[in-house]
């Protein structure tokens, strides 16, 4: 046996080595009760051994575990959490505690269907000493993925450049390409709460967030929604900046790509998605060609990264996007409902003024219409009542005529469209740039007819206030007296007439 440690079999655990992620190192402290004195052949023994081997080797009692393995502990033995000895040693870090391990015979490879192998929780959390250790004792850096992806996954996952270029270099060469492209299925939800074992003795100790592995499964499976992730995407999803050069030096965008040009496991929107605009600066100064591409998102469609930023309120990496490259700023691309769109329509749809007006500085075209429905950006803002964004459209210059589009044959305009959907102050402030309020469509119907049509009463009564005319007939014949009569209940009917009433008594008492 290994005689490493200056810790006795039976005193406190020494300092942890280091959090990667924690500012401070971690005190351990042995709180667990002796071994029960039992009879060597009593089962409750030889369990309460291989227990508490665990929690040594956590702990990094190196004495302690060599000790437990001559009282016949098994060294490969798996708690209820699916966790070996060599699976917390190589989590807490403890060269000489995984040296003993490996020494008693430990199984390198040891597979938990969460944990993965000892290798990738070393790699999780950048012990590269450690990882060089197991890697010796041929560690499978391409072993199946555990639910924390494969160790190479979890490299990415810490960040440390040191250690996914030792990963790498241990990839058999003729397999690098297939190894940095595959990908793991649920990996982010596991990550997401191994991550929070921000200061834990081991993996089965005392979390402040996530106390043990079976509160990271019920984490993790509270998560409906299933996540293949390659490493270049685990990357992207938590903004892990310093490894994204050796990833690509390796070959990781190679398929990004594919024959049709589009893309899949697309990093660029993942990136895009969650504001992470620190990694997309590093990804994009390293593979410009990617800056525009169209590809699989989280909304299932196909939307530029462009869109994928609007949507998601991602300001900092629109810009980054913007300020690489803006040739392609009127790219129409399709939403899961199969609805093309630029992104200024995107930053209309979704109400995003900041986005939407550094769109416009960057020169998007304020009055191109979408390819689906035929409405301009100010169309769909004034549709949806997104009062700012309508401002900041007829401020840039937006026609507030309807274009003359086979996808919008009836000729519907930004007021029609706000009169329909009952947005008064969408209908005020087109009235106040200068639309006409008696403009009709195709069928000669008004604005104030589109209001009846939808029992819009707000609208009928801003309209009617505004000053729009009761008398225009539209392609049948009908004034809005007569849609009213036709299409609206007896309620809004008084409310028609109540209003025109008060307006008309309005009029006569002005001087």
């Amino acid at each position: 046996m290994l005689h490493i440690s200056d810790v006795s079999a039976g005193g406190n655990s020494r300092q942890h080595n280091g959090n990667h992620y924690g500012d401070t190192n971690n005190h351990y402290t042995n709180v667990y009760p002796p071994l029960l004195r039992l009879a060597d052949d009593n089962i409750e023994q030889r369990e309460t051994r291989n227990i508490a081997l665990i929690r040594a080797a956590g702990e990094g009692q190196t004495r302690r575990v060599e000790k437990l393995l001559r009282d016949g502990a098994d060294v490969d033995y798996q708690n209820n959490y699916g966790t070996t000895a060599l699976h917390e040693a190589a989590f807490s870090g403890f060269e000489d505690t995984v040296r003993a391990l490996l020494h008693a015979g430990a199984d390198v490879n040891a597979f938990d269907e969460v944990w993965g192998v000892p290798l990738g929780l070393a790699a999780m959390k950048a012990r590269a000493n450690v990882v060089r250790i197991l890697l010796a004792s041929r560690a499978g850096v391409d072993r199946p993925a555990g639910a924390l992806g494969t160790p190479l996954h979890a490299a990415c996952f810490s960040d440390d450049s040191a250690v996914v270029a030792i990963m790498l270099q241990a990839l058999n060469p003729s397999r690098i390409t297939q190894q940095l492209a595959r990908v793991a299925d649920s990996v982010v939800k596991y990550l997401d709460a191994a991550g929070s074992f921000g200061n834990t003795t081991g993996i089965t100790g005392a979390g402040s967030q996530i106390e043990t592995p079976a509160d990271i499964r019920r984490s993790a499976r509270a998560q409906s929604r299933r996540t293949f992730y390659s490493p270049l995407q685990v990357t992207a999803r938590y903004n892990r900046t310093r490894v994204i050069e050796p990833l690509l030096e390796a070959g990781a965008a190679d398929k990004l790509i594919s024959s049709r040009g589009r893309a899949a496991n697309n990093p660029v929107h993942k990136a895009a998605r969650l504001n992470h605009a620190e990694w997309l600066e590093t990804f994009l100064r390293l593979q410009p060609q990617y800056h525009s591409f169209i590809g699989l998102d989280w909304s299932e469609g196909r939307l530029s990264s462009l869109s994928v930023a609007v949507y998601r309120h991602s300001f900092d990496c629109l810009e980054c996007l913007l300020r690489r490259n803006a040739s392609n700023i009127d790219a129409q691309s399709t939403d899961k409902e199969n609805r093309s769109e630029t992104a200024l329509f995107a930053a209309s749809f979704e109400s995003n003024p900041r986005c939407l007006d550094l769109l416009i500085a960057y020169g998007a075209n304020v009055d191109l219409p979408n390819e689906a429905l035929g409405l301009t950006p100010i169309m769909e803002a004034a549709r949806r009542g997104h009062v700012a964004c309508v401002r900041s459209l007829i401020k840039a210059g937006a026609s507030l005529s309807a274009p003359a589009v086979s996808a919008n044959p009836y000729r519907y305009n930004a007021l029609h469209l706000a009169a329909q959907h009952d947005h008064v102050e969408s209908i005020k402030v087109l009235l106040e740039a200068g639309m006409d309020i008696d403009g009709t469509d195709s069928y000669g119907d008004t604005a104030l007819m589109h209001a009846i049509y939808t029992n819009s009463c707000e609208a009928m009564g801003a309209l009617l206030h505004a000053g729009a005319s009761v008398s225009p007939r539209n392609s049948v014949g009908q004034t809005a007296v007569d849609i009213i009569d036709l299409v609206c209940g007896e309620e809004i009917h008084a409310r028609f007439t109540l209003e025109q009433d008060r307006i008309m008594a309005e009029a006569t008492t002005k001087p």
